[in-house]
């Protein structure tokens, strides 16, 4: 048998060896904590929302719009809504419905940050 190779545990051969316990990453300027799998793209408009929370309680709002990705949206909303409320969102610039799932509600009422699950309708013309 023949002997391990030893690693260099230098930065300037272009590999960092971490070790347990190392309170920090030598990737972690490169780290972005984002739990979305695609990109997010800015939008801007508003469009309304009208939500049904697990409850059957019912809400209609205007919401102001953040950004969306290949699966779902984000928006600013002045009412408290629930995780797991079922939305539909009129009157959006690309399309005039699509329906969600809130999955991120975070803020105090009024400045509430809103994330919801869309599954696009995809029609081909």
């Amino acid at each position: 048998m023949g002997a391990i190779p030893s690693r260099p545990n230098s930065s300037a051969s272009g590999y960092v060896e971490s070790k347990p316990g190392c309170e920090r990453s030598p990737y972690s300027d490169r780290l972005v904590f984002d739990r979305r799998e695609s990109t997010r793209t800015r939008l801007e408009g508003r469009a309304m929302a009208a939500f049904t929370d697990p409850s059957g309680g019912v809400a209609i709002a205007y919401v102001d719009l953040i950004d969306e990705s290949a699966g779902g949206l984000g928006f600013h909303c002045p009412v408290d809504v629930a995780v797991g409320s079922m939305v539909t969102l009129y009157n959006l610039p690309r399309s005039t419905s699509e329906r969600g799932t809130v999955v991120r509600a975070v803020g105090d009422a009024g400045a509430r940050r809103v994330g919801c699950r869309v599954d696009y309708s995809r029609v081909a013309a």
